[in-house]
């Protein structure tokens, strides 16, 4: 049996995982969302927003009768700013504009994160298939201004590196990281070069694009034409699980030859390096997330389990311990292997969602079961993640719906409204922005409050220079090395100004001293002058 305080811990993580699980899991359609507000010239901002019916697809620009653009002050009612009709801007603000993301002049930056396990070793070639079918109609359908990539997730991750002779196919990541590193590296110590990348050429002339997103995506597509595998039973997507040590696993992680200095992070957290990773500009950031929540090795609780009953529960029960017992102590000894790695999870999900809102990152999550055995809470992460960062979920109900989802997603990226107008807000002035959208048979729909603060423009150049500065150091030394500097520096101007600020009072009471002692000495030459003077005139 397990302890009381063990048992208690697990119980805690459970309803932790639940609670954090439930929270924003109930967003029902027809929906209007704000994936994003962006400063423009001045004043001008702007908002990029979506509306999906009740199946979740995108609802055309052209079948909305009325679009509302109001602002929110704390707990007063939203003052409508700016107002559509069927795309024409209303008196309120006749300068505001409104066209669908494909017709605008807003990038795009798009990653995918998808599973290479569909094939092999799930043995699902159809799902496999209608996967690399979405993909290629997603990616198709970009722009040459917008940026993307993918990152294809098994033992390794592969992604697209447009080098010579690869323009048409993924690489492995892992076997090109520290080049990858190198031509980063190169590339901040140049100087900024203003044409884009040209693929097709060495990695060092991808400079900051190189295993990064790609400018030069127009072969993209056509890498998942045919099947490629770089499968296996390791999926490196999260981090997160972990193997019982003294437990030999049935199938070997897939290894390089050779040995790397460097190797890229799970496919989660190089997601997040990628997208924000400095671009030459501040676009719509989209994150893709196809998958069945499986991460690490694929039977790590079927050999736990399995470890339990055999070994772990008959040593801490004894000879007396009957089948029934030894089955109950397994499953708890399981469901706390399961509450540990969902306890991981849990942390690492923390971090990847603030730097989603922070960045205004939407994750679109697609989940599946990649088997009828898998736990429900392995989707449910997909869904967290996708709900919580402000994107969309959807369920597939087997693997072969893969694609119908990935079309949804394709037609919501592609039918945003761009709305753009003259905000009137002040630097540094705060508020929230409410989108309010209505079809063409009068049903209305808002959105959350989404919100904004417009920037401070740095005036002059020395500011700039020093911004870029700082902005240099912190990708050579890394983002904690760089918040490690300035904390100490910000510690240490702290104490010379303490230092200096104390010696400024000391030397203020030391000339107070000398002041009062000067005086006392006058008065008491005074007093001895009039003394004398008294005996004199005696």
């Amino acid at each position: 049996m397990v302890p009381g305080g063990k048992r208690g811990r697990v119980c805690g993580v459970a309803l932790g995982l639940i609670l954090l699980l439930t929270t924003g899991l109930a967003d029902a359609f027809p929906q209007v969302k704000v994936d994003g507000v962006a400063p423009l010239a001045g004043s001008r901002v702007r908002i990029q927003a979506s509306f999906l019916d009740r199946l979740g697809r995108a609802v055309p620009i052209d079948q909305l009768s009325r679009i509302v653009i109001s602002r929110k002050d704390g707990r007063s009612r939203p003052v409508p700013v700016a107002e559509f009709e069927y795309g024409e801007a209303l008196p309120l603000e006749e300068t505001a504009t409104v066209t669908e993301r494909t017709a605008s002049e807003a990038h795009l930056d798009l990653l995918v994160v998808a599973p290479a396990t569909l094939a092999a070793p799930w043995g699902n070639p159809s799902g496999d298939a209608q996967l690399r079918k979405g993909l290629s109609t997603l990616l198709g359908g970009l722009a040459a201004e917008d940026r993307a990539n993918v990152l294809w997730v098994g033992d390794q991750l592969h992604t697209f590196i447009p080098t010579r002779g690869k323009t048409g196919e993924l690489s492995n990541l892992h076997d090109r990281y520290d080049d990858c590193i190198k031509a980063w590296e190169a590339t901040r110590m140049a100087e900024p070069e203003v044409e884009q990348p040209t693929p097709g050429q060495s990695l060092g002339d991808l400079g900051d694009e190189a295993c990064g997103l790609s400018s030069g995506h127009g072969d993209l597509a056509s890498a998942f034409d045919a099947p490629m595998g770089h499968g296996g039973y390791y999926p490196n997507l999260f981090g997160v699980r972990m193997q019982l040590p003294n437990v030999e696993p049935e199938h070997p992680r897939q290894q390089l030859i050779g040995s790397r200095t460097y190797l890229p992070a799970p496919a989660m957290t190089e997601a997040f390096r990628m997208l924000l990773r400095p671009p030459t500009h501040k676009p719509l950031q989209q994150l893709v997330l196809v998958s069945d929540g499986e991460d690490g090795y694929l039977h790590a609780e079927a050999d736990a389990l399995l470890w339990f009953r055999q070994k772990a529960c008959p040593k801490q029960l004894g000879e007396q311990a009957t089948d029934k017992k030894i089955e109950r102590c397994a499953q708890e000894k399981l469901d706390q292997f399961r509450a540990a790695e969902q306890e991981r999870f849990a942390r690492a999900a923390a971090g990847w969602l603030a730097l989603a809102r922070a960045s205004q990152i939407r994750i679109h999550g697609i989940g599946f079961k990649s088997n009828p055995a898998q736990p429900d809470f392995l989707v449910d992460r997909i869904a967290l993640l996708s709900q919580e960062s402000g994107g969309t979920f959807r369920q597939a109900a087997t693997a072969n719906q893969i694609l119908e989802h990935l079309t949804s997603v394709t037609t919501e990226i592609a039918g945003q409204a761009i709305i753009e107008f003259d905000s009137g807000m002040a630097m540094g002035e705060q508020t929230d922005w409410v989108v309010e959208m209505t079809v063409d048979q009068g049903n209305s729909f808002r959105s959350r409050p989404f919100p904004y603060t417009r920037p401070v423009e740095s005036s002059g150049w020395i500011p700039t220079a020093i911004g870029d500065r700082l902005a240099w150091v912190e990708a050579k030394v890394g983002f904690y090395v760089y918040r490690a500097i300035v904390i100490g520096v910000a510690a240490l101007m702290a104490l010379l100004f303490l230092m200096t600020l104390w010696k400024g009072i000391k030397g203020a009471r030391e000339k107070a001293q000398k002041r009062l002692e000067k005086e006392r000495k006058a008065a008491r030459k005074r007093a001895q002058s009039a003394v004398k003077s008294r005996r004199g005139q005696r």
